[in-house]
């Protein structure tokens, strides 16, 4: 018989000459569903991720659920009669965890099945409305947003003053601001000169695309007395 499916059975009988009677009716009853079996996710992105399964017959009702700890918590839970179960409005950057049951028409639910975990993909940072909030004669900060990263994504950050023709500085960091030159990462920055910054997300070997900036212009030092 087929998985979490209806049946319902009548039953007669037959004499010696072979006459049956009227068919009596048995209540319907239901077979059991079977612990979903797992596959692998599908659809990654920045924000998104779809959990896949299989298992039962087609219109089986699911429950799945994500969590980012491990289930120790869990952040959403969807119910679908789908073999799949796609979810949005993610952080980046982030490891997300799945299990699923499957519940059958008799109501039984089965134990949950663990689902294979994913990591979200890296979001490109973007640009904050101030970009450069002090700018001296040797140095100068620069900030930008996370981009909906989440919290400990880590940020490089570098300086060119050829528009990176060439580079000057770098600097990792896991916060989203840098500070270049004077008190900060680098040597002094020259002073009245035109510097390009850019920024990406990159953890280990991976990175965003380059996130530009924009440039600035480091103060000219005051002229000396002769």
């Amino acid at each position: 018989l087929t998985l979490n499916t209806t049946y319902y059975p009548r039953v007669y009988a037959v004499n010696q000459n072979g006459v049956p009677t009227p068919a009596a009716v048995i209540p319907g009853t239901a077979t059991l569903v079977t612990e979903p079996l797992a596959a692998q996710p599908s659809g990654i992105g920045t924000s998104s991720v779809t959990a896949n399964w299989s298992g039962n017959s087609p219109g089986t009702m699911h429950t799945v659920q994500i969590s980012t700890d491990g289930f120790l918590t869990w952040n959403v839970s969807s119910a679908t009669r789908n073999s799949y179960a796609a979810f949005a409005n993610l952080f980046a950057n982030t490891a997300y965890y799945f299990q699923v049951r499957a519940t059958g028409h008799n109501g039984a639910s089965t134990a949950w099945a663990a689902l294979p975990s994913t990591r979200t993909l890296l979001a490109m940072p973007g640009q904050a409305g101030t970009a450069f909030p002090s700018v001296g004669v040797s140095s100068a900060a620069v900030q930008w947003t996370d981009g909906g990263n989440a919290p400990g994504t880590q940020y490089l950050c570098q300086v060119s003053t050829d528009n990176f023709g060439t580079l000057n500085l770098s600097s990792t960091t896991s916060g989203t601001s840098a500070w270049f030159g004077t008190g900060g990462e680098g040597p002094a920055l020259r002073a009245n000169t035109t510097h390009y910054l850019r920024v990406r997300a990159a953890n280990g070997g991976a990175g965003t695309a380059w996130t530009l900036l924009g440039s600035t212009v480091t103060l000219a030092y005051s002229p000396g007395l002769s």
